[in-house]
């Protein structure tokens, strides 16, 4: 495990902090945005707009004058471009005291910041997973914008990767609320495997001896193996897990490196605080049924042609949800099983789920049809028909 992050104490010490941006169109077309700083600006943080950017986030003596990128465009016809956000410090460097990221914030380092805590999270542990896999062609860029936007969350609530799990999950898996199961269990396809009576691999399953796709054995060519071999040879990051079983290795990667599964992170223990966060793109079609012929829908007066409609059998044999028995009756209340001996032990959780488009698979029906499962599956409620998690269970979604 890496070591945590070092928090310092900035006093401004009557400095300004200068900090102007601005914004035309590029040369080779976009939107071209500069940002120019002063002597005592530090530390920035860009996000363009679900893209977390730290090329600047540098102590004073490493700053620029002045950083330009440009803007995401994220529509067309007529033509949109996302919003860019950024933060900075500023002040001169101030080196009184510094804090390891251990435990609670001492006094001073709350004091730092104008007397306001930065910590008002106090998980004991942190679970935090990753999708990686061939079926969905994941670079591991995702996993390290993830990565470093989680980093900088972290750091910004007091706390560390030293209260942190990362984990990478491939082998075919596209039950994500297995996952969260998992951080219960130590374990994946809690539920079973082949619940939708067709073959693991449309079923979601986990292939734990496998690892980027269910049944390829020693491939670990995309966003596991990559994850893997960045994280584990790193000083700074710390070395991820992963849903592939323990001590498993291979060499059968993009970079020829060697590298071996340290299997799930270590269990919650009773009473434990807990916060599990899941970063995924798309789910078991068994979890919210195969898109349709696009038909022409109508609402309140108005026609919209060729709408995906999720009415049809997934492949293999899945069912359709809510049609009975199907894979997301069985996670879910195997997950509420999980959680409910956790919290009968004195423990607590917290879960955020947070879909989002993989870099090469911008637009597909089977993206949409996760999202809209999410947000239906997270509202709170539950029937002797449907599955719906508790509102403990947050969405934070880009599709918002």
């Amino acid at each position: 495990m890496a070591i945590p992050p070092m928090i310092d104490c900035y006093g401004l010490r009557n400095v300004k902090c200068d900090v102007s941006h601005g914004v035309e169109c590029g040369d080779a077309g976009g939107v071209e945005v500069t940002l120019a700083f002063g002597n005592a600006v530090h530390h920035v943080s860009i996000l363009n707009d679900t893209i977390i950017d730290n090329s600047v986030y540098l102590p004073t003596a490493s700053m620029p004058a002045n950083y330009q990128f440009n803007a995401i465009q994220v529509g067309s016809n007529p033509v949109v471009w996302g919003t860019v956000t950024f933060q900075w410090v500023c002040g001169i460097w101030n080196n009184t005291a510094v804090w390891d990221g251990a435990d609670v914030p001492p006094v001073w380092a709350q004091e730092c910041y104008n007397n306001v805590t930065t910590s008002g999270l106090k998980y004991d542990k942190i679970y935090i997973y990753y999708k990686g896999g061939i079926d969905q062609q994941q670079s591991v860029a995702d996993s390290q914008n993830q990565y470093w936007g989680m980093d900088n969350w972290l750091w910004m609530h007091g706390l560390s990767n030293a209260d942190a799990y990362h984990t990478i999950i491939g082998g075919g898996s596209n039950r994500w609320l297995d996952w969260a199961t998992s951080t219960y269990t130590g374990a994946m396809n809690n539920a079973g495997t082949n619940l939708n009576g067709g073959n693991q691999l449309y079923s979601g399953d986990c292939d734990t001896t496998s690892w980027d796709g269910y049944g390829l054995g020693s491939v670990a060519t995309f966003g596991v193996g990559d994850t893997l071999n960045w994280s584990h040879n790193s000083s700074t990051i710390p070395d991820f897990y992963c849903s592939t079983d323990a001590g498993l290795t291979t060499n059968n990667t993009n970079s020829g490196n060697t590298i071996t599964s340290l299997g799930l992170p270590p269990v919650p223990a009773p009473g434990d605080e807990i916060l599990i966060i899941i970063f995924d793109d798309e789910a078991s079609c068994c979890y919210h049924g195969q898109e349709g012929t696009g038909n022409t829908v109508t609402v309140n007066g108005t026609s919209y042609p060729n709408v995906q409609e999720f009415n049809t059998h997934c492949m293999a044999g899945g069912d359709i949800i809510n049609d009975g028995g199907n894979v997301w009756k069985a996670d879910f209340d195997d997950h509420k099983t999980a959680v409910d001996n956790h919290v009968s032990g004195g423990g607590t959780m917290d879960a955020v789920m947070w879909p989002y488009i993989a870099n090469t698979m911008m637009s597909t029906a089977k993206t949409w049809g996760f999202a809209l499962h999410v947000a239906a599956a997270i509202h709170p409620g539950n029937t002797s028909t449907t599955r719906s998690l508790s509102i403990k269970f947050k969405v934070l979604s880009p599709y918002s």
